[in-house]
């Protein structure tokens, strides 16, 4: 029986297999690259193809088994591309040009690429390269970074990696200012999003137990200490070149100083600051650690570069204030995160850092 294979079917195929064996996939798709290497003239079983994730997908396969009819229809129309070839008996598929230095072409995505957040759970990878084009940015990939369900399974974390064109482009796109269906993206490195993730979850790992006050389990507070954080207020001053490094640099750190390093010297736990906030908040791990940092600053004033910002310990009402809001954050995580309480059909809420490289 012939496998039927519909135009416009067709061309999500030639355009997902042009991806995997795109400049911007194949040096950071090990498995793919392996296989790669280890075929006849660079060509890849289709039938190894066809059996990832997306292609199944596509091609509405249900079992990791591909019947030779869909083979030979997938070659049929892997045959058009113009960026692809066919080995001789039309089962296997690779480039149509050399790849070139692997090492070199990966530290050049690896430079170009931004994590970017907060993004609906149900996004979509066409859907944010749609959304991106739309607002005349120049990105070649979006990837969907993912997390494990805790009944099974995973699901988007609400934290793409999109590859700009060129570094300019991605310079562009960062001092645009974008949001995504109101709320404002973020734009971190690969590191320094990483770092983040582990110094949060330490963070989160070294609190105390919420405290369960008499009106119940809505009403948890974390039982922060009082002298712990500073606040930065940069009042109308422009912050929007002004990075978290740079706040973090202006309490001493060094270039090239090993951020993590600097971060257990100082004992600061974390820094709330996105360029082009207001102020900044920098929470240290004990009390009164926050003034004795003040003591530092000559005239109470942080200097980034052109940017001062009076800084000032927080306290009293703005303190309780901040643990609230500590609290809330953790609560709307909970709430949020697919597979808690609301279950994963629920496709509500947002990911990323305000929700506190999908290949195939």
């Amino acid at each position: 029986m012939e496998f039927n294979l519909p135009d416009d079917k067709a061309e999500k195929v030639v355009r997902q297999v042009e991806f995997y064996f795109s400049d911007s996939n194949l040096p950071m798709d090990r498995f793919l690259l392996e296989q790669v290497a280890a075929g006849e003239d660079g060509c890849v079983p289709i039938e190894t193809i066809c059996r990832f994730k997306r292609m199944r997908a596509t091609l509405g396969l249900k079992a990791d088994v591909t019947p030779e009819r869909v083979v030979t229809a997938v070659a049929n129309a892997l045959s058009k591309s113009k960026e692809l070839k066919l080995s001789e008996d039309r089962k296997s598929v690779g480039r149509a040009s050399e790849l070139g230095d692997v090492e070199a072409k990966r530290k050049d995505i690896e430079e170009r690429s931004f994590v970017a957040h907060p993004f609906p759970y149900e996004s979509t990878i066409e859907g944010l390269q749609a959304w991106f084009q739309s607002q005349g940015q120049e990105v070649l990939s979006v990837r969907l970074k993912r997390a494990r369900a805790p009944e099974g399974g995973d699901y988007f974390s609400g934290v793409a990696v999109v590859e700009f064109a060129s570094m300019d482009a991605a310079k562009a796109a960062m001092a645009a200012n974008l949001h995504y269906q109101g709320a404002p993206l973020t734009f971190e490195t690969a590191a320094a999003h990483q770092e983040r993730v582990v110094e949060e979850a330490k963070e989160r790992a070294a609190l105390p137990p919420l405290q369960e006050p008499a009106a119940g389990p809505a009403a948890r507070t974390p039982a922060l200490q009082a002298g712990t954080v500073l606040r930065v207020d940069f009042g109308d001053a422009d912050t929007a070149a002004v990075s978290r490094d740079a706040v973090l640099e202006a309490f001493g750190r060094r270039d090239g100083e090993d951020m993590r390093e600097f971060k257990r010297e100082k004992g600061i736990a974390f820094v709330e600051f996105n360029g082009g906030d207001s102020e900044a908040l920098v929470r240290f791990q004990s009390q009164g650690a926050a003034e004795s940092a003040l003591a530092a600053f000559e005239g109470g004033v942080l200097k980034c570069g052109d940017t001062e910002g009076k800084v000032a310990v927080l306290e009293g009402e703005d303190f309780d204030k901040y643990c609230q809001k500590v609290a809330q954050l953790m609560r709307e995580k909970m709430q949020q995160r697919p597979g808690q309480k609301r279950g994963r059909d629920s496709h509500g809420g947002r990911g990323g850092h305000h929700a506190k490289r999908g290949r195939r």
